[in-house]
């Protein structure tokens, strides 16, 4: 019996994707999901890490201005937009007659004021409305080390900069609301 062997490869020759050209595929799908949902939390944390670096950095800056002031009783919006500490910080910023209204990327009012630390005017304070919990959590984990004290919503989780605060206690007081306020207070005089 005589077989025609290109006869035999046409009947035999089936059409569709292999077992491992499947794995393949879905290898590579799975490995650019992973890729995709690593960069999105990178890019998250990258941000409001660089918010918190701008905070430290306008705190600094009043630090420097009104150290050797004998009182930051002084200290409004009006007064730190008017000495050029929030250049460049791109922050929504409205001036009307005497009034200076600061808004932070997530829509919150920015305030400064005097604080207290043991005496009043020897500190600033920050106040930065309408935080999301996930930005609450990074911005306060990076600024800790250079703020005196951290409350967030009506929680204060760091009161003196050698006890700083918990990782957890943070991460509590962000995630009780879907958005807080945060008040930061800086030592008019750093260590």
């Amino acid at each position: 019996m005589k077989h025609n062997f290109k006869n035999y490869q046409k009947h035999t020759h089936q059409r569709g994707f292999t077992l491992i050209e499947m794995a393949i595929v879905l290898m590579v799908i799975g490995v650019l999901a992973m890729a995709s949902v690593y960069g999105f939390g990178v890019y998250r944390t990258t941000k409001n890490e660089a918010e918190a670096r701008k905070i430290n950095g306008i705190m600094s800056a009043l630090q420097n201005k009104w150290k050797f002031d004998p009182t930051t009783s002084t200290i409004t919006n009006s007064t730190v937009n008017s000495a050029g500490i929030l250049t460049g910080v791109q922050w929504p910023i409205t001036v009307s007659g005497t009034t200076v209204t600061i808004l932070n990327p997530y829509s919150g009012a920015v305030t400064f004021a005097p604080g207290t630390i043991t005496t009043a005017g020897d500190a600033f304070s920050l106040t930065y409305a309408n935080v999301p919990s996930g930005a609450c959590s990074d911005i306060a984990r990076n600024v800790e080390s250079n703020a005196y004290n951290i409350t967030i919503g009506a929680t204060v989780v760091q009161s003196t900069p050698s006890v700083q605060a918990l990782g957890t206690a943070i991460d509590a007081a962000c995630t009780a609301a879907a958005a807080q306020s945060m008040i930061l207070v800086y030592s008019k005089y750093p260590s």
